[in-house]
């Protein structure tokens, strides 16, 4: 394996087998107690917690060319990589257009949280 890779590949390691759980203990768990609770202190510890996945999601989707790069696939990556491979370059652009999509998804349900949240309701 090339050296300069392997801070990616760590990288890479850490989000599949910490993204999961992290998941689960920062934000799904956070709404389920939320909403058996009903506190908006509870409630402000989800829209925290998803926040940050928000943020990371944004981040994943542009993926900027720091720390040697490449643990990361979105567009900013994939452009940079199609000068190398068209190959790698595609799935890097495909990678990045999940990650909006993800994104996407998550702030259509952190609204459907919110609705919830200030009593409208998950019928909106």
């Amino acid at each position: 394996m090339d050296p300069t890779k392997l801070p990616a590949f760590l990288m890479a390691a850490i989000y599949l087998t910490a993204g999961v759980p992290g998941a689960w203990v920062l934000w799904y768990a956070r709404i389920y107690n939320a909403a058996i609770k009903d506190r908006a202190i509870t409630y402000l510890w989800f829209f925290l917690m998803f926040s940050v996945h928000l943020i990371f999601t944004g981040w994943s989707a542009l993926a900027p060319p720091i720390a040697g790069g490449a643990a990361h696939a979105g567009f900013i990556e994939g452009v940079s990589a199609l000068s190398k491979s068209a190959f790698v370059g595609g799935v890097y652009l495909a990678g990045g257009c999940l990650w909006s999509l993800e994104g996407v998804w998550s702030l259509w349900t952190l609204q459907r949280c919110y609705a919830t949240f200030r009593g409208h309701g998950a019928d909106r």
